[in-house]
């Protein structure tokens, strides 16, 4: 099958909990990665892989995604406010129709 791709901006990330981000994308059938990178989109001099593992559950940020319809659904979750990060989320994922 084939793998297709899609890079997805989070132009901020939570203040506290889980925030949910919807994607458009139609026919999609597993999706086989998640992952991403999250920046200070001010400075561009900090950045963290995404899952963000850290002995400090608040300094955590985590993500996952579903399907639900037509859209692919990235929820983003952190410990602590991460206002001030933005993320590039890349979605890997096979579609029902090949």
């Amino acid at each position: 099958k084939t793998i297709y791709r899609k890079v997805a901006h989070i132009p901020n990330l939570p203040t506290a909990g889980s925030v949910n981000f919807g994607f458009s994308i139609h026919n999609v059938e597993f999706i086989t990665n998640v992952r991403g990178i999250a920046y200070n989109r001010n400075t561009k001099d900090q950045f963290f892989p995404l899952p963000f593992i850290s002995n400090s559950s608040e300094l955590t940020i985590g993500i996952n995604a579903k399907r639900d319809n037509n859209e692919l659904i990235v929820t983003v979750s952190v410990g602590k406010d991460r206002v001030d990060l933005s993320a590039e989320i890349i979605l890997e994922y096979t579609k029902t129709t090949d």
